[in-house]
């Protein structure tokens, strides 16, 4: 079976500034991981948008870390998995991260990795924007971001941000968008 679905465009994963690094076509091979993104957030520090306070050397230091993270769309949360431990910012743990795995309606698995707190639970429906838990700092990570992956049929599929909805809430609150 063939897949028609070249991409899919998902909810801002934060409700502040952050920029993504994106997984090129063959950089990875891991279905979770073929033309994944990272999300990192970024704040205004003297002037200039970073993603960390001070030397960055604790979790604490980078602005994604503990931040908010929402539902990608209205979706089932197919499985959860935890990783208890947290890497320090630099040093990779060679394991799989705590993460969600997102199925919609029209069999998209969505997966976002390196979280904590997580707030759902396997069978639960999301809704789009909806808080799902935190930004953590485990597995294959040198420092806290949250890695997004999507599939259907087993092919890797492109990830969009829905930057209408980005706009609006950057509109709501800047002060607190940027700072």
């Amino acid at each position: 079976m063939s897949v028609e679905l070249k991409s899919i465009k998902i909810y801002p994963v934060f409700n502040q500034a952050f920029y993504t690094r994106e997984h090129a076509e063959g950089e990875y091979e891991l279905l979770g991981d073929a033309l994944g993104r990272d999300f990192i957030v970024e704040k205004l520090v003297d002037g200039f948008l970073k993603s960390y306070k001070g030397s960055g050397s604790e979790n604490t230091d980078w602005f994604t870390y503990g931040a908010d993270v929402f539902a990608p769309c209205d979706a089932i949360v197919h499985n959860i998995h935890i990783n208890p431990t947290e890497n320090v910012p630099g040093k990779i743990n060679h394991s799989p991260s705590s993460s969600i795995l997102f199925r919609t309606q029209d069999n998209v698995y969505i997966l976002f990795g390196h979280l904590k707190d997580i707030k759902v639970d396997v069978n639960d429906r999301v809704k789009t924007g909806q808080v799902i838990g935190k930004c953590g700092n485990n597995g294959m990570s040198r420092f806290p971001h949250v890695h997004v992956g999507a599939w259907k049929d087993k092919e890797p599929i492109q990830i969009s941000v829905d930057l209408r909805a980005l706009g609006n809430i950057r509109n709501k609150d800047i002060e607190s968008y940027y700072y």
